[in-house]
């Protein structure tokens, strides 16, 4: 069998750092056709979508030197997550987008009035949310070789105005790539994000394994792998295997003598989704599967885990994720993509 190699449409739309980044590979990979019959459908880029997940039922244990130790569980975890993109410039060899990104994430806490700890005191009910915007821009070079291009912002917390604009996550990726043959690409390049929960920056390296017609291996490292089977253009199932991080700044009162604080978290994932078609321009996405927290802690803002006030822990816990997303019709893609 021959092995193959590529690169995967990646950036068209926003993943928003600090907002809940598990934002499953930033954008539904599974679209459908831009290219011919025979040729393994790729992704078509994003327009729009809207996403629910839930996460039902877990323990929480907390241990913190100056607040003391407790467990709760955890009734519900809910985020929504509203996005969409649009192209500004769109020619033969350039592509510039803007997308915007809102979340809301939700707490619900079993049995809370029977539980003193101010951290599931305060955070019942508090709406965690972000906003922002991001532009990526593309270009194919001479000799088969491209570039892509991203830069946005975010402002992450439990309430939105300009005042947190001292607190803003920025981000920005920058890949170099070529097309090795007509079914071969390769990227490397370098990223800085809040994606892991923490700001970081680390080198990219993106690529894909063609391994049958129906089957793909395709890996974002450091960040993801997944492994896709395409039913048809209109239907797909993946396999993946993903780490991502949200980054909130609280200045609601969350810990006495606190006026200002941040939580940070971040996690290992392991599921399945299935991609179908549901109209030329609809698609539905259902994945389901086990996130291991990585790290939950709350600090003071910049400050990392070893100088957190409360460390949370919470063992693998079950999610279930839920997507509606446009893509364009056919014709328009065929025709500028």
């Amino acid at each position: 069998m021959r092995i193959c190699w590529c690169l995967c449409f990646i950036g068209v739309i926003l993943v928003v750092s600090g907002t809940a980044q598990e934002d499953y590979d930033a954008r539904p990979v599974a679209d459908s056709l831009c290219q011919s019959p025979e040729q393994f459908p790729e992704p078509r880029p994003l327009i729009a979508s809207f996403s629910y997940e839930g996460i039902r039922d877990f323990n929480t244990r907390s241990r913190s030197a100056e607040f003391g130790n407790s467990s709760a569980e955890v009734r519900s975890n809910r985020r929504i997550v509203a996005k969409a993109t649009f192209p500004i410039l769109l020619r033969p060899k350039t592509h510039i987008y803007m997308g915007m990104t809102y979340l809301q994430e939700q707490f619900k806490f079993e049995d809370i009035q029977e539980n003193e700890y101010p951290l599931y005191q305060r955070l019942e009910d508090r709406s965690l949310r972000a906003a922002g915007v991001r532009l990526l821009y593309r270009r194919k070079l001479e000799r088969n070789r491209f570039i892509i291009a991203t830069l946005g912002a975010s402002i992450n917390g439990d309430r939105l105005d300009f005042n947190y604009l001292e607190y803003a996550n920025t981000n920005f990726l920058f890949l170099i790539g070529k097309d090795l043959n007509p079914r071969t690409r390769l990227a490397y390049g370098v990223a800085f994000s809040f994606d892991l929960g923490i700001p970081a920056v680390y080198p990219v390296f993106v690529y894909e394994h063609r391994m049958a017609q129906r089957w793909k291996v395709e890996m974002r490292l450091p960040k993801n792998i997944q492994l896709r089977y395409c039913f048809s253009d209109k239907a797909y199932l993946a396999a993946k295997v993903s780490i991502a991080g949200a980054s909130y700044h609280l200045e609601k009162e969350l810990l006495q003598g606190y006026d200002k604080l941040e939580l940070r978290r971040s996690a290992l994932r392991a599921g399945l989704a299935f991609d179908r078609e549901i109209y030329d321009w609809l698609w539905f996405r259902g994945e389901a599967g086990v996130t291991k927290p990585i790290n939950l802690f709350i600090s003071e803002p910049g400050e990392g885990r070893p100088n957190s006030l409360i460390d949370v822990r919470i063992n693998q816990i079950p999610y279930a994720h839920f997507t509606l997303y446009l893509v364009p019709p056919r014709k328009i893609c065929e025709k500028y993509f």
